[in-house]
């Protein structure tokens, strides 16, 4: 089930990892930044279409105006099974619950 995803960061977050299906992205067609043309450009590279649509029909898909003038389609995170993992790798370990990445330095 594809979930739509608000603002630069979270955008920009899921096209660099490239662990989830994604598009397509969404862009306010007057909004002109860096992050913006770099966003825009991983998704293209990636195949993903890019839609411009005005401020508006931005905010109705959103709910809320806080996105910045970006929206990404995305599905749910792709974790490979422990099976697959340790074909390529000598050791592997499985931690579950860690929300924080900060506690993952504790463990």
């Amino acid at each position: 089930m594809k979930k739509l995803y608000e603002g630069t960061i979270s955008c920009k977050s899921i096209l660099e990892a490239g662990k989830r299906t994604a598009g397509p992205l969404y862009v306010d067609p007057k909004k002109r930044t860096k992050d913006f043309s770099y966003i825009i450009h991983l998704a293209r590279k990636a195949g993903i279409q890019v839609i411009r649509k005005p401020r508006e029909q931005l905010d109705e898909m959103a709910g809320s105006r806080s996105h910045g003038g970006m929206l990404l389609e995305a599905g749910e995170r792709l974790i490979p099974q422990i099976g697959q993992l340790s074909k390529s790798y000598s050791n592997v370990y499985y931690i579950e619950g860690v929300e924080d990445p900060y506690n993952l330095g504790s463990v």
